[in-house]
């Protein structure tokens, strides 16, 4: 082999390493795009259509990741370090949904927003005939579009489910059972009485 053919050889693997490199930069920082996308929907009330897109996107890289791990395995025969960048990841994201650490964050930056919501007489009032709010209301990070009062229990209704009713509810006596007129299938204690809901369509 002359000189030249050795540059040659050389010249290409360190393009096609400098390629790898960049294809696993590209992979991983779509994967942590996708990720923060996913918490964020998931600060939801409700599942909306984003989330059920998001699911499929990350699981789709995640097959496109076990792939490329078994193609290294076979043709290296050596483990990388961006092997275990993806399912650590992946595993802090479902720990944080598991403990619907989203939606608690996301709640307490507008959880005092609903208290003053809820003390004010006035709030809710502007309804059309269907009992939607009229325009829907902005309280906290959350888009409000329906609102009703029961004695002291109070429940509002958001954007967010897709297919459904979502929101939140005030329920001194502490009974989720009793919201959506206890159709809801999913609550989350947010404390304080205070409930996240979601009843299906």
């Amino acid at each position: 082999m002359t000189g030249m053919d050795s540059q040659t050889v050389v010249s290409v693997s360190r393009r096609s390493a400098n390629a790898s490199r960049l294809l696993n930069w590209v992979f991983h920082l779509l994967c942590l795009v996708l990720a923060i996308g996913l918490l964020w929907e998931s600060s939801s009330p409700g599942t909306t259509a984003s989330v059920l897109l998001l699911f499929v996107l990350l699981a789709s890289l995640a097959v496109a990741w076990l792939i490329a791990v078994i193609v290294t395995l076979v043709v290296q025969r050596r483990l990388r370090w961006w092997m275990a960048v993806a399912p650590l990841g992946g595993l802090l994201v479902m720990l944080l949904l598991s403990a619907n650490v989203p939606l608690h964050v996301r709640w307490a930056g507008s959880q005092d927003a609903f208290a003053a919501a809820l003390a004010s007489p006035d709030f809710g009032t502007a309804t059309n005939g269907d009992g939607y709010l009229s325009p829907p209301v902005q309280v906290g990070t959350f888009e409000i579009i329906g609102f009703s009062r029961d004695g002291d229990r109070a429940q509002f209704d958001d954007s967010s489910s897709f297919c459904g009713t979502s929101g939140f509810a005030y329920l001194p006596g502490g009974d989720p059972s009793v919201i959506g007129g206890g159709d809801a299938t999913n609550s989350v204690d947010l404390g304080d009485a205070w409930f996240a809901f979601e009843v299906p369509c």
